[in-house]
């Protein structure tokens, strides 16, 4: 009996490193005919001429619907990705990125883009115009699915050659999720290099 007792936590043991080391090594051996193959059957060549931004679907979206919206890749001081999966966040292109032309002098957005982010001892967690900023922007989660509706097990970076801050074009069914998300089960991504 002493010695079961023994070897059953080693058997354990061996049986979940084998099951883990599979796991782990798929991602990183991607058939580069299914990469391709995934890849060609989403990725769009030309840009859709008719989008809108993420503010603008997450307002229209009611019932689950086609949609195209304009976003830039970007979670604000979180990561976007979802690792080893075909999903990111997307973010209103306009307030994430705060361009000088999209802002307006006598707004408070110019104003929080005016004060010196570079200036020794700026922290972004604690300063109240970063902090609403990035709370006030508005955000998509994108997911590609297989067939059977999971999202596919290839990282969207290597998928699709992604970066952060990007902008992409993304068509598919959009609605929005019991916490409020709008969800883009997507159907297509062009992406502005």
């Amino acid at each position: 009996m002493r010695r079961f007792r023994f070897r059953l936590p080693i058997a354990l043991g061996l049986l979940a490193v084998g099951l883990i080391i599979p796991a782990v090594g798929c991602q990183g051996s991607i058939d580069p005919a299914e990469l391709a193959a995934r890849r060609d059957a989403f990725l769009l060549t030309e840009e859709p001429a008719e989008k809108m931004s993420v503010a603008e679907a997450k307002e229209s979206v009611t019932d689950p619907q086609d949609i195209v919206v304009l976003g830039q890749i970007g979670a604000g001081s979180s990561a976007p990705w979802s690792d080893g999966e075909a999903q990111f966040i997307v973010s209103e292109v306009a307030l994430l990125g705060f361009s000088d032309e999209d802002l307006d002098d006598d707004s408070e957005a110019s104003a929080a883009h005016a004060h010196d982010h570079d200036a020794e001892g700026h922290d972004p967690s604690t300063c109240p115009f970063c902090s609403q900023a990035e709370a006030d922007v508005a955000r998509a989660i994108v997911k590609f699915q297989d067939e059977q509706g999971r999202v596919i097990g290839i990282d969207a970076r290597k998928l699709f050659e992604l970066e952060e801050k990007q902008l992409v074009v993304v068509t598919g069914r959009g609605e929005v999720d019991t916490l409020g998300n709008l969800v883009i089960a997507a159907s297509g991504i062009y992406v502005r290099r």
